[in-house]
């Protein structure tokens, strides 16, 4: 049964939705307001025709900012969903290896669940990443950079930092992901950031909600090709997981 809300005051809860979170999929708002995918195609279209939104392949965007929404406000979503992606990336990681951790809440609890591990070093751009690690046999590094609204440190300083380091594995999230564009961000600084951190690892673990598949944000900042293993949740759609086995060497999908 489709929700109850008049057409008006859902798409004005839909503007708000998008202008909270800068881009949004059209799964996500499917799920949020319980109609038909036909239902929120069309209330994307009228929104947009009135520019009160920009429509975008998979979804919209707000017409207010390209940035980053803040961490508080990612950590908000999808929940259940990324600390299961989390401990199944923890399982990629042993002892006495090197990891790169990229900023955001799927990486901040990824490092929850690495923390306890021994002989550790951890290169990251987040102090909320940095702030998980209380383990006094891991080597923490930090880069430096400006502070972003999304908690990363980003910048030349930070892109300096990553010249001369290499990691074994690298784990890192996206903001949108789609077949044609790939991985990307509303964050240009962001965006240069990580392709640094994606060229100095071994092993690059990408892992994101079904929330984000369907979305083409601003710049693209890895291409399939980039990728090792792609960890989602099992709400990403079948036929999405199909083209990705063909695209990466590994999908796990995280219960």
């Amino acid at each position: 049964m489709e929700s109850l809300l008049l057409a008006d005051e859902r798409q004005t809860l839909i503007v708000a939705e998008v202008d909270r979170l800068g881009t949004v999929s059209t799964a996500a708002l499917i799920e949020r307001f319980g109609v038909s995918p036909i239902t929120i195609r069309r209330d994307l279209a009228e929104l947009a025709a009135e520019a009160r939104i920009i429509k975008i392949h998979g979804g919209a965007r707000s017409i207010h900012t390209s940035a980053n929404p803040s961490y508080a406000e990612k950590f908000k979503h999808q929940q259940e969903q990324k600390q299961a992606i989390a401990q199944a990336a923890a399982a990629f990681i042993t002892d006495g290896t090197s990891v790169g951790i990229s900023a955001g809440s799927t990486s901040a609890a990824f490092a929850s669940h690495i923390q306890g591990l021994n002989e550790l070093t951890v290169v990251t751009n987040s102090m909320r990443v940095a702030d998980e690690f209380k383990n006094p046999s891991i080597n923490l590094l930090m880069t430096g950079g400006r502070r972003s609204p999304a908690d990363a440190l980003v910048g030349p300083l930070a892109i300096k930092s990553l010249e001369d380091i290499h990691v074994q594995t690298l784990f890192t999230s996206t903001h949108a992901v789609d077949l044609a564009s790939a991985f990307s961000t509303p964050d240009a600084e962001e965006a240069a950031l990580l392709k640094h951190f994606i060229s100095s690892a071994e092993r690059v673990v990408m892992g994101f909600d079904h929330s984000k598949w369907g979305v083409t944000s601003f710049m693209t900042f890895a291409q399939w090709s980039d990728i090792d293993v792609v960890i989602t949740d099992e709400k990403t759609p079948e036929t999405a997981i199909y083209q990705m086995k063909d695209l990466v060497e590994e999908v796990v999908i995280a219960q």
